[in-house]
């Protein structure tokens, strides 16, 4: 099954109308957001309610709640062939950006080397889930449009950036600590080829 057939059964599944005739890059598109997730996930594993007290826990409880969610809206409907179908998309876009994710978490330790474990391990996965809910929202956005063809915005996917944002800030407390000027550059130009790499993905060609 190809990116085409499934989005034309996920849509189905969902109550969702597809505009026009739906290309492998179109296709590709409207998937994008929620593979974003899926590499996203990884991160959010990492963030433990366990490991925190009062609101910080809540606001990890609620990036999880947030993802289970989208998780669930996504796969509810999606049986046997369609879920395969889904995992192999997902597995797919995450071994083609494995390296620039990696590239990218490395610059954010860099960042946040001068705090201490577990703390700093922490602020990295917190970090990475907020930069990678940001982009899935960005994705949603420019793939997920109202009857009247208006912009939409995906709540759940604001809601784990908003809380990655709030837990990191929290986590810090007072010690902002100063970064390298270098530091803060590698860094954006981590993202931005992360970034890239994510666009170019959904125009890739290949034949099954």
């Amino acid at each position: 099954m190809n990116e085409i057939e499934l989005v034309q059964r996920f849509a189905d599944s969902r109550g969702l109308t597809l505009r026009g005739k739906v290309s492998r890059i179109g296709a590709r598109e409207i998937l994008l957001p929620l593979l974003i997730l899926d590499i996203c996930y990884g991160y959010i594993g990492r963030i433990r309610a366990d490991d925190f007290r009062h609101l910080p826990k809540k606001r990890v409880k609620d990036i999880h709640a947030a993802y289970n969610k989208i998780n669930g809206w996504f796969f509810a409907g999606l049986k046997d062939q369609l879920e395969d179908a889904a995992i192999d998309l997902m597995d797919q876009l995450e071994e083609s950006v494995n390296l620039d994710v990696m590239i990218c978490e490395t610059a954010v330790w860099n960042i946040f080397k001068q705090w201490p474990e577990p703390l700093c391990g922490q602020l990295v996965a917190t970090y990475m889930t907020y930069l990678l809910a940001a982009g899935a929202a960005v994705a949603w956005e420019h793939s997920f449009r109202g009857k009247a063809g208006e912009t939409t915005r995906n709540r759940e996917m604001i809601k784990i950036q908003a809380n990655a944002k709030r837990l990191a800030q929290a986590l810090m407390g007072d010690d902002m600590g100063e970064v390298q000027e270098r530091r803060v550059k590698e860094l954006r130009n981590a993202e931005n080829v992360l970034g890239r790499k994510l666009v170019l993905w959904t125009r890739k060609e290949e034949q099954n």
